[in-house]
């Protein structure tokens, strides 16, 4: 399965591995390189309280267009100052 991690600033993760930047095309061809042609393949979107909204609409937005549909949400709560 693959998973897209998004931090409170609104960086991605996949496949442990931090994306470059932060743009709709780095992270639609990361997600189509992992998907390898399996638009059956589940996703993960993993994100916490503080993850921009337009974070999460943007993975979104590259599942669809590499075609990925089944798509779920993991929300966790916010790491606290004190760890």
């Amino acid at each position: 399965r693959l998973e897209v991690i998004i931090d409170g600033a609104g960086n991605y993760v996949v496949a442990k591995q931090a994306l470059a930047d932060n743009r709709l095309e780095t992270l639609r061809a990361v997600l189509a390189q992992q998907a390898a042609g399996d638009p059956s393949q589940p996703l993960i979107i993993s994100a916490d309280a503080t993850t921009p909204y337009q974070a999460v609409i943007k993975a979104m937005d590259a599942a669809s267009q590499v075609g990925l549909v089944n798509i779920s949400f993991a929300t966790e709560l916010p790491l606290s100052a004190g760890g």
